[in-house]
């Protein structure tokens, strides 16, 4: 199984709250030239977020990265949250 398909399981098994409408995945180096995979959340761009809305995409982006990192993959995991208008 390649990483990508492995990575995207594991995004896609984890309870997400309806604060996110979707997620897309950039496969590029990081600043330091390791094989990173940018995970970027797509969220409704909100200048004053509630603290749960806050605790809830906090932990989902803690989840995906902690278990992407336990799996021990090729690509470090830098989960973003993305606002759309």
């Amino acid at each position: 199984m390649d990483d990508e398909k492995i990575i995207r399981e594991v995004i896609e098994r984890i309870e997400w709250p309806d604060d996110i409408h979707g997620y897309d995945l950039e496969f590029t180096p990081d600043w330091s030239g390791a094989p990173s995979v940018y995970i970027n959340l797509h969220i409704d761009d909100d200048y004053h977020p509630s603290k749960d809305k806050i605790g809830r995409l906090s932990r989902v982006r803690r989840e995906i990265a902690d278990e992407l990192l336990d799996m021990g993959l090729d690509y470090f995991p830098y989960v973003k949250l993305v606002a759309e208008d």
